[in-house]
């Protein structure tokens, strides 16, 4: 018996080595190995051909079987989490496995035991990690999460994993996991919610928790300052001074303010005296005001709630006025950030607020939290194309004049009876 390896292994690497070890009457034993390197690591597997001959007077046979390797890129090393008020900084070291494109960040909510399959690259949908981000260069080393500019939500042990992407279409093997959870800001805001509505006169109530966190050497006394960026401001402007001995005034009104316009972003700073001086106390948190995105479609508007705030909404409360006046209706509750109003009537105006309802998780127990979203208008409009008629075409060829026959059906619901 004699026997052949063939592939594009030996082409690439002289050091694979193939060799038959033994052979006997009726067999044979070989053995091929070959110690891969992060350059040969690409998304195409090697194929490698095997070919086995048997060699008889009588009549000779021959076998040819083949496989494939695939050599996979290894993961990043060194996951770091930086947690913030309401972000997380991911950090990572830069591959030096083959030359990778960038990186794909994921995220998932609390640990998952995650067994790496020796052939699988990337993430799995089974291990409920989704991808949130793409980070392009492959000297990238860091990615800052705050969930699409809505701001992470605290009370979650939030999980990432880290995997190099090439230019080839491949994808490394995913980073061990990294997990940790928000750092409760000082002071802890719970409210930013619309109490007037009015293009000169409208008014937002700000709330926020007794910071039980404050370091018990400082005795005070203490101020909040309360700082306000308007619709359109790209930076923060004292409003309100207030001052608090025992950290027990929590609350301010914000009034004499255009509230048809959205959102407003609040921050509530804590200072204490040191030497006669105010300090600054770290650990400031940013709330924006609820606000709603809304998006028309035929008979129907859909309404996306919107918020950058520290607190989790559980339900919206949704009412709607129809026209320009009148009284807000309840319409229903969503569990959801969107809600679908459908059976309206088209380039008619609605007026939404919702109400959110949810909760803080903070110092060992749950504060309840409620916040009036600011009014949004939206008017249903037909963008949906009619449903294409079925066509029928027939071929007429006996004829001494050759032609085509076309026929078509319409009916309005035709295309929905399809789906």
């Amino acid at each position: 018996m004699t026997q052949q390896l063939v592939g594009g292994v030996f082409e690439i690497d002289t050091s694979a080595k193939y060799s038959i070890d033994s052979t006997a009457n009726g067999w044979l034993a070989s053995s091929f190995k070959w110690v891969t390197k992060c350059e040969y690591a690409r998304k195409q597997p090697y194929t490698m051909v095997l070919r086995t001959d048997d060699i008889n007077s009588d009549i000779s046979l021959v076998d040819i079987t083949s496989f494939t390797i695939r050599v996979m890129h290894r993961a990043p090393e060194n996951i770091h989490l930086e947690p913030g008020v309401d972000t997380i900084s991911v950090q990572w070291d830069p591959s030096t496995c083959g030359k990778p494109a960038g990186y794909y960040v994921y995220r998932r909510i609390d640990s998952f035991n995650y067994t790496l399959d020796s052939c699988t690259t990337g993430l799995p949908a089974y291990t409920g990690y989704k991808k949130i981000a793409t980070v392009p260069g492959g000297s990238s080393d860091h990615y800052k999460d705050d969930d699409n500019r809505q701001g992470l939500v605290p009370g979650y042990n939030y999980c990432y994993r880290v995997t190099a992407y090439y230019n080839d279409g491949d994808e490394s093997v995913p980073s061990e996991e990294a997990c940790t959870t928000l750092i409760a800001g000082t002071p802890p805001i719970l409210q930013v919610s619309v109490d007037k509505d009015d293009s000169a006169n409208g008014q937002i109530d700000l709330a926020w928790a007794v910071p039980l966190n404050v370091d018990t050497v400082l005795t005070g006394p203490f101020q909040y300052v309360v700082k306000r960026m308007k619709p359109g401001e790209t930076g923060f402007t004292t409003i309100a001074t207030i001052d608090s001995p025992d950290l027990r005034d929590t609350t301010y009104s914000d009034m004499g303010i255009n509230t048809l316009v959205y959102p407003y972003t609040y921050s509530v700073v804590l200072y204490y005296r040191d030497n006669g001086n105010w300090t600054e106390y770290p650990g400031s948190e940013t709330a924006t005001s609820q606000y709603i995105n809304i998006y028309g479609a035929d008979n129907q508007l859909t309404l996306v709630m919107k918020k950058r705030s520290p607190w989790l909404n559980l339900q919206y409360n949704v009412f709607r006025r129809t026209g320009n006046s009148g009284v807000l209706d309840s319409i229903g509750t969503t569990n959801k950030s969107e809600y679908v109003d459908s059976m309206l009537t088209n380039n008619m105006s609605y007026t939404y607020r919702t109400i959110g309802i949810g909760k803080r998780p903070l110092y060992g127990r749950e504060y309840f939290v409620r916040n009036i979203s600011h009014l949004a208008s939206g008017m249903p409009v037909d963008t949906v194309p009619p449903c294409p008629p079925d066509l029928t075409v027939t071929s007429e060829c006996d004829s001494s004049l050759a032609f085509n026959y076309l026929t078509w059906d319409f009916t309005p619901d035709s295309c929905k009876n399809k789906e």
